[in-house]
């Protein structure tokens, strides 16, 4: 599921709890999202889940950056079973 398209980190704490909300029953969960470092939403949803709800962040199976807003849902469909398989391939 998409939860966001947004590249840009929102400034607003309780955008990711929303998000965490969300993300409550998830199963596994691997995120996509743009660029790097500090104002990467991606990387801080992940560091929030770490250091506010740990139980959703040890679920998380992994984070892959991509130029999420150009590409489809069927696309994105694509990115994570590419992702599946890579790590089926990786000895554990």
């Amino acid at each position: 599921m998409a939860i966001s398209r947004a590249s840009a980190r929102p400034k607003i704490p309780s955008y990711y709890e929303h998000l965490a909300l969300i993300l409550h029953n998830a199963g596994e969960i691997l995120i996509f999202g743009n660029g790097t470092g500090k104002s990467s939403a991606m990387v801080y949803l992940v560091r929030y889940l770490a250091k506010h709800h740990v139980a959703i962040a040890d679920r998380i199976v992994g984070a892959v950056i991509i130029d999420v807003e150009a590409l489809t849902e069927n696309q994105l469909l694509a990115k994570a079973r590419e992702f599946y398989a890579q790590q089926a391939m990786t000895p554990q």
